[in-house]
């Protein structure tokens, strides 16, 4: 599978191995807002979790958590983005990850007796928020990676997001995900796609396009006719 993007993303490396030159996944990211309350009309990118406890103070390690979903190739996934500082954030795609992250705060005297709750917190959003395998949502939105953010305070749902971006190689690895994005574009989504994501040799990409042999250059003349 060759990738066409305008960005990197960590499993673009594995094309180096070989790939299918006449197999074509053109990565474009596109925004989609969604209604006001914050839910798709596919509920399988809503978080059903728990209510994550959060700290009022800045100052506290905790405070600047979100939930989400992202979706790869049938299989949607919660997890916590915390607020490391104001250039990084950390995602959790299971409690276990974020307890051994976040275990030396447990010795903090400053915050000792909150940490327990906030730790307690995050083990129930996990314990009901679990991965879910569903083809809807990918069909929906004709991708094989969508994930659902709030952004400028409004919620969306992103097509063809970085996987790097959401620090989704905690998950899967590089080669993993190359693989399954080509066999979900060949099965799952063959017979869904559009000119913005097509599947086959530069030819028929052309052609999907509008364009054919004479687009680029002058048609010929019949013999005789006139310039």
């Amino acid at each position: 599978m060759r990738i066409i993007s305008k960005f990197k993303d960590y499993y673009d490396s594995c094309m180096r191995y070989g790939m299918d030159e006449k197999f074509v996944y053109v990565r474009r990211r596109e925004e989609i807002i969604i209604n006001k309350k914050g839910y798709t009309s596919t509920p399988l990118l809503n978080v059903r979790g728990v209510g994550i406890h959060l700290p009022n103070s800045v100052r506290h390690p905790f405070y600047g958590a979100y939930s989400g979903r992202i979706g790869v190739c049938g299989n949607t996934y919660p997890y916590l983005r915390f607020r490391v500082n104001l250039a990084n954030n950390e995602y959790f795609y299971d409690y276990e990850s974020f307890e051994r992250y976040y275990a030396h705060l447990r010795q903090d005297n400053r915050f000792e007796k909150d940490y327990e709750k906030y730790f307690k917190s995050v083990k129930a959003f996990f314990k009901e928020s679990s991965v879910e395998e569903n083809d809807s949502v990918f069909l929906d939105y004709n991708a094989p990676i969508v994930a659902r953010e709030e952004i400028r305070d409004e919620a969306v749902v992103i097509k063809n997001p970085s996987l790097e971006g959401y620090q989704f190689y905690k998950v899967m690895d590089s080669f993993t995900v190359y693989q399954e994005i080509g066999m979900y574009l060949r099965n799952q989504l063959c017979d869904k796609q559009e000119a913005d994501m097509p599947v086959g040799d530069d030819v028929v990409i052309a052609e999907s396009k509008g364009y054919d042999k004479w687009s680029f250059r002058k048609e010929p003349t019949k013999k005789g006719e006139k310039k």
